[in-house]
């Protein structure tokens, strides 16, 4: 039952612990077949049970704590224990008005046929969620030449790119990104050496990578000309240049950071950045881990006199940390130090 191994029907090699899922088959521990480890959740499939709770359980409250891929069982595994990594998505995110074709080297095909992997994109940039409603219009299609490789093995290739707008809201923030995304059709020019044709192979891998990267930008660069409009008019000073976060806290109001000098901002914070890494968190995750703190985190108490400085909680790669940030009237960001959480 539950996965186990059924009696003599059944072979095994010591040189591969890996199921299909991605999970090790730990067989010291429990026998042969029935221990599987996830790294942070181990499963027995004699009673079909996790038998340790993953960390990330609070970030997934629609699963119980043995759901397995987010009940994606087809199309997922687990990256670490509860949270699901879809590997295989062939959704369209919702109905199509309008089949949008193109044709490139005499084949035929659709333009967003691949639609459903952008959206996991997007979510896995953490731009959108299961509760987003995001919207794709289609502006045609283009063509882009790429040169790669060393001059001794030079090659050169078409791509198709189908150009979009997409239509989504990030912190409350009504965006137009426009985007050209990559159809997975290509053509290889002759005259190159002949392995130079497996590079098409990774063109949608590549400009998968190029696609998160361009959209996080222009995500951020909308969402700060909204937010420094209103700072704008209310009076607020601020560097535009220098603004690397910028949102509105639970309170509504706005917060940014910047990348400040010793005495206030980034600059400033990154004092600590001993301290944050003694704390687990990474010296590049600090300006992220300290805004999101700050907008999204728990109050859970103030550190010296006062209110002036909250201790925020936060969970950081499904750990619950806590920080105290000093933020001035006019949402300025001015410092903020790694706080211990208190062992129970």
């Amino acid at each position: 039952p539950f996965g186990s191994l059924v009696p003599n029907r059944h072979r095994s090699t010591d040189d591969y612990r890996y199921g299909f899922q991605g999970q090790e088959k730990d067989d010291e521990l429990k026998g042969e077949g029935n221990s599987l480890n996830y790294t942070f959740r181990m499963h027995d499939p004699r009673v079909g049970r996790f038998f340790t709770i993953d960390p990330l359980f609070r970030d997934y409250p629609q699963y119980t704590p043995y759901s397995f891929s987010g009940n994606k069982v087809i199309n997922a595994v687990e990256i670490e224990g509860l949270e699901e990594q879809v590997i295989v998505n062939n959704t369209n995110g919702g109905k199509r008005t309008k089949q949008n074709y193109f044709v490139l080297n005499g084949k035929t095909a659709l333009a967003d046929d691949f639609i459903g992997p952008v959206i996991q994109s997007l979510k896995d940039i953490d731009l959108v969620n299961n509760k987003s409603k995001i919207t794709f219009v289609y502006h045609g299609f283009t063509t882009r030449t790429v040169k790669s490789g060393p001059w001794y093995w030079r090659s050169m290739d078409t791509y198709c790119l189908a150009k979009y707008d997409i239509h989504l809201v990030v912190d409350g923030v009504t965006l137009k990104i426009p985007v050209e995304l990559n159809t997975g059709e290509g053509v290889n020019h002759p005259g190159g050496n002949a392995l130079d044709y497996a590079l098409l192979t990774v063109g949608s891998g590549v400009w998968g990578e190029l696609f998160e990267k361009a959209v996080k930008v222009k995500v951020q660069q909308a969402i700060v000309k909204h937010f420094t409009g209103i700072l704008a008019k209310e009076g607020v000073k601020f560097t535009i240049q220098d603004i690397i976060k910028i949102g509105r806290n639970q309170l509504n109001k706005i917060v940014f950071l910047e990348k400040g000098n010793a005495k206030a901002g980034l600059e400033h914070i990154m004092k600590h950045a001993d301290d944050f890494s003694k704390n687990g968190i990474a010296k590049d995750d600090i300006a992220d881990f300290v805004f999101d703190a700050t907008t999204k985190g728990k109050i859970v108490g103030y550190q010296g006199e006062g209110t002036g400085r909250p201790i925020y909680e936060y969970l950081y790669k499904g750990e619950v940390k806590r920080v105290a940030v000093t933020t001035s009237e006019n949402g300025f960001i001015v410092g903020a130090n790694p706080v211990s959480v208190p062992k129970n």
